[in-house]
């Protein structure tokens, strides 16, 4: 397969796994990386003293999986139609956290997605994340062309608002690479 094939099969194989979009970035260090060094040495991080553990997996994804060329992020839409109880005594949980673990889905997703692409190419090699290692999700959501940073911290896309969970597929294959996303919040 060519380099426009195999790009094509990666984000069928995502859809066929149940993501709602999948775009793919060069893996390296990206523009808006530098921002969490000084995020973190004007102490905005306040006690959460792990985000100052890994900086240089922070800044560039190779570290994290040496040889890495392509990163695909995935989203999955956890929007649900059930409502809130209006019972008063009920409390509210946010609609993420409703059901499952996500962790638990969502890799278990990434890792049969990655099998799928060593199917495809028995030299694929590969890590798997969501929200729990030192990887920069939402810069690589804006890379990747699944949305933009809104003024709420959350990635926003056009097509599902913000109701959508992150993951990422580093491998060392290049693909073609989608356009960043465009930022509509001004």
């Amino acid at each position: 397969m060519n380099k426009k094939q195999t790009t094509q099969a990666v984000k069928n194989l995502a859809l066929q796994q149940g993501f709602h979009k999948v775009g793919i970035a060069r893996a390296g260090i990206l523009e808006k990386s530098d921002f969490l060094a000084q995020w973190l040495r004007s102490g905005q991080h306040g006690e959460m003293r792990w985000m100052e553990h890994y900086p240089q997996k922070r800044r560039d994804v190779r570290a994290l999986l040496p040889g890495a060329r392509s990163v695909i992020v995935v989203a999955h839409n956890y929007y649900t139609p059930y409502k809130h109880s209006k019972n008063k005594n009920t409390g509210k949980i946010s609609r993420y956290a409703w059901g499952k673990d996500y962790h638990k889905i969502i890799r278990k997703k990434l890792k049969r997605l990655l099998a799928g692409l060593r199917e495809l190419d028995k030299n694929v090699q590969g890590r798997v994340f969501t929200d729990t290692a030192p990887i920069q999700d939402k810069l690589w959501a804006e890379q990747a062309g699944i949305g933009w940073q809104g003024k709420n911290t959350n990635i926003i896309s056009r097509e599902m608002g913000s109701w959508f969970f992150i993951g990422e597929v580093v491998v060392n294959i290049d693909l073609e690479y989608d356009r960043a996303a465009a930022d509509y919040c001004g």
